[in-house]
């Protein structure tokens, strides 16, 4: 089904909302003209109930009573966002612009970091403000200080997401492919597990090191202890995209 046929069936619908129930007409309208938009990803901060929210071209920062707290543009399709909760910065992977942008907690923009292909993925790293970068296009893993140097850059296809252990500084790693991989802060490789198909999204737990995975094309969700030990394995999903885990 093409584009305009998708358009034209959301207006479709828009007008049989607006037709049949005019009591949640201005409540639809509304929701189509949000300032979010379109959002692609969103990171939490612990510390103060705030969410980092990447649209289609902004980064939004959005206060616990949904006040927005600043709105910067300049980004193109970002695939992730992830928030430093100690100085309330974040992270985006701008994917449609091979870039990765640090944003100030006002929103302000800190830095743009070029040299990347189809960014999927980044994680901060609240204890000494690098980031992990899942470049999935270059198929490598990269790690940037709080500056934006690089800090080390590892071959690693195809690597579509990064979940940091902020614990130890180490980085899970997962992707298209049938590997979930575990790397110290230094970029040495602690272990390797097998046996997933696409594994396109993890999260690290920092209270036991262990690491949850969305086993997508295998239609589940798994559990893996900090040694790689296969702790559960979950049935009863359809294609999971997201995991997220509470410490």
């Amino acid at each position: 089904m093409g584009p305009h046929r998708v358009l034209l069936g959301f207006t479709l619908s828009l007008l049989l909302c607006l037709a049949v129930i005019p009591a949640s007409a201005e409540e639809v309208i509304e929701a189509w003209r949000s300032p979010l938009g379109r959002p692609y990803a969103t990171s939490v901060n612990p510390a103060d109930g705030s969410c980092w929210v990447a649209t289609a071209s902004t980064g939004l920062h959005v206060a616990s009573d949904h006040t927005i707290l600043s709105q910067s543009p300049g980004f193109h399709s970002p695939h992730d966002i992830s928030v430093n909760q100690l100085d309330g910065s974040c992270w985006v992977a701008d994917f449609g612009n091979d870039q990765v942008v640090h944003l100030a907690a006002d929103g302000t923009e800190l830095l743009r970091v070029s040299g990347f292909y189809q960014l999927f993925s980044v994680a901060a790293n609240p204890m000494d403000g690098s980031c992990w970068v899942a470049d999935l296009g270059n198929g490598e893993v990269v790690r940037l200080d709080a500056e934006g140097t690089e800090l080390l850059r590892l071959a690693m296809a195809p690597a579509a997401c990064v979940s940091l252990d902020p614990t130890d500084g180490s980085c899970w790693v997962g992707g298209f492919g049938q590997e979930v991989v575990h790397l110290d802060q230094s970029g040495t490789e602690l272990l390797r597990a097998s046996g997933f198909q696409d594994p396109t999204s993890l999260a690290a737990d920092p209270t036991d090191g262990s690491c949850w995975i969305a086993d997508m094309l295998n239609d589940q969700v798994v559990h893996l202890a900090s040694d790689g030990t296969e702790q559960s394995r979950i049935d009863g999903f359809a294609h999971p995209h997201a995991v997220a885990v509470n410490p």
